[in-house]
């Protein structure tokens, strides 16, 4: 990150306009018509400060989650039904380009399998709903059509209305009705890289950080249309205030 930036910022235009929709939708609160401008204008003071003092804020972007590391988590995965679910969390999360609360609301009825492989209608998205063709991957272990599969066999899904990812209970990993939160997918990546002791910390953003390609497949439009909108979803997340879990 640049010295005298704010977390994310780019070409010096805090997104005041973006978080005041975040405030408006996602945390319901009334505010005034003129606090967009009122906020760019704090903001704009706030980096010009950061400026003269060469602070740096933040912790910057996410580190990407590479092929490479994916294979290695992975390998390092165990085959219990923890294990299976966070793979087929992970994949499905790579395959689309998600960002966690993309994953996380999607329901049995948004994953359809064809000839092909999955096609995933994301529903629920800041950016952009969208329909994902996710072909099968060139590698069984790595491929995200057979990670669903396998998953949603050994939870024995079967609501369409219920959640495609569902928690476990935390002791008998029994499948519990209860979907995961963002958040909880946001860990599902943490801790699977995290066994393979890789020399980097990936976070529930790194797979949206990472190149426009899932394993074994090319890149669609709509993925493209989410690394160029990518930038600017990352400060406002890094400017809002925190969700509850």
């Amino acid at each position: 990150m640049a010295r005298g930036q704010l977390p994310g910022a780019h070409h010096n235009r805090p997104p005041a306009a973006g978080v005041v929709v975040t405030g408006r939708t996602e945390h319901k609160l009334v505010l005034d018509r003129t606090v967009a401008a009122r906020a760019r204008r704090v903001l704009k003071a706030e980096a010009k400060q950061l400026q003269k003092t060469d602070e740096v804020r933040g912790r910057g972007p996410a580190p990407a989650l590479l092929v490479a590391h994916l294979r290695a988590g992975l390998e390092a995965d165990p085959t219990t039904r923890l294990g299976i679910r966070d793979r087929s969390i992970v994949l499905t999360q790579y395959a689309i380009t998600g960002r966690e609360h993309e994953v996380a609301y999607l329901r049995l009825r948004d994953i359809v399998e064809t000839e092909h492989g999955l096609e995933i209608d994301v529903r629920v998205s800041k950016i952009s709903p969208r329909k994902v063709k996710v072909p099968f991957g060139s590698r069984p272990s790595t491929c995200p059509v057979r990670a669903w599969r396998a998953g949603t066999e050994s939870a024995g899904l079967a609501d369409a209305d219920g959640f495609a990812f569902r928690a476990l209970h935390p002791r008998w990993h029994t499948v519990m009705d209860a979907g995961l939160s963002p958040e909880a997918i946001g860990d599902v990546t943490t801790r699977l890289t995290a066994r393979a002791d890789l020399p980097v910390r990936h976070t529930g953003h790194s797979p949206a950080a990472a190149p426009p390609r899932s394993p074994g497949a090319s890149a669609t439009a709509a993925t493209r249309l989410r690394c160029a909108a990518r930038p600017r979803l990352r400060l406002i997340r890094q400017l809002s205030p925190p969700h509850a879990a």
